[in-house]
């Protein structure tokens, strides 16, 4: 096998395995649902900042939608617009509720979650999507837990404090975690397949972790982690950390408190600075973040976005955290300072 050959292999199958090409259809699905999300999400801007005029000039301020709520236009599209109303429809349907207790379903997402990783260290593109496929499933009843949880049609708001916050929340980091590693394990595997590895010479530091990492049992854990695959972590641990903290402290702020502030609260969740924090952490979510990897993996790009997250999702989240922080305290003086 010649050096050309090598280098067009894919990123996560052995060479002696045929590349199978992205299907047409998954690359017009992807585009449909982008299409889908972003039409939608430009008819929740307008129902949050739509109006109502009033004879005389002058306009009033309308209550926000009942559905709308600070947390809800904070998830990412694929809960909001696929996820939610999946579980509302199989609540509706089958009375999951009289059946399940909303724990029993976020522990169940978290197997199907380790089963999907699985599935994607086996390498080959049938187990890969397969994999894609129950991770999905594991989504949707990561939506269902808190549909059962809340009821059909109820907002959605953060619940600090209750068990099934920390139940789901620990749950989400199982799979999280689980679809990182197998990443990671793809990933090394196609680096052990390449026949061009770069040779270092052994450093003080690694001779003596030497017992640990040439371990059976640890080398094969450590295996999969390597920086980049290090960095989708803790992006992930400061996305979900920053997006907890800010969606409570907005919806203490914006949603709760004294009746007399209520127009102002209504006001403020209306300003154009509120709907670019609220919709950039839809985009920069711990959720969104598994979905990127995800769509990654289903186009057979995961080597190209695992390196370039390091600096196209860094950078953007290191900002939003900071922009939340200094939102937030902007919101508590204006609300609550005289």
């Amino acid at each position: 096998m010649g050096r050309d050959t090598i280098l067009h292999l894919p990123v996560i199958f052995p060479p002696s395995q045929k590349r199978t090409p992205v299907s047409p259809a998954i690359w017009l699905l992807l585009t449909g649902l982008a299409i889908y999300f972003v039409w939608l999400d430009i008819a929740l801007y307008i129902s949050i900042h739509d109006c109502i005029n009033v004879p005389g000039g002058t306009t009033s301020t309308p209550p926000l939608p009942s559905t709308i709520s600070v947390k809800s236009i904070m998830q990412p599209p694929t809960v909001h617009y696929l996820e939610v109303p999946a579980s509302e429809w199989l609540e509706v349907q089958l009375s999951l509720s009289l059946i399940f207790t909303p724990n029993f379903i976020s522990f169940a997402g978290v197997v199907f979650g380790l089963l999907a990783a699985w599935f994607i260290t086996q390498g080959t593109r049938s187990n890969i999507l397969f994999g894609i496929f129950l991770y999905k499933i594991r989504d949707l009843m990561d939506a269902l837990d808190g549909v059962l949880a809340r009821g059909v049609g109820a907002v959605i708001v953060p619940t600090p404090g209750t068990s099934g916050y920390y139940v789901d929340g620990w749950c989400d980091v199982a799979s999280e975690t689980a679809l990182i590693l197998a990443t990671g394990h793809l990933l090394e595997r196609a680096r052990d397949y390449s026949q061009h590895k770069t040779v270092h010479q052994p450093t003080r530091m690694s001779r003596l972790l030497a017992p640990i990492t040439h371990h059976p049992v640890l080398a094969r854990l450590l295996t999969p982690i390597s920086l980049p695959i290090v960095c989708l972590g803790i992006q992930s641990i400061l996305s979900a950390i920053c997006w907890n903290t800010t969606t409570t402290q907005l919806h203490i702020l914006l949603e709760t408190g004294d009746t007399s502030d209520h127009n102002t609260q209504v006001q403020l969740f209306r300003s154009s600075a509120c709907w670019v924090v609220m919709y950039f952490w839809r985009l920069l979510n711990p959720h969104m973040l598994s979905q990127a990897l995800l769509v990654s993996l289903l186009v057979d790009r995961a080597k190209q976005w695992v390196e370039h997250a390091r600096v196209v999702v860094s950078l953007p989240l290191i900002t939003l955290c900071a922009v939340s922080w200094i939102w937030v305290y902007i919101l508590s003086r204006k609300l609550y300072v005289t």
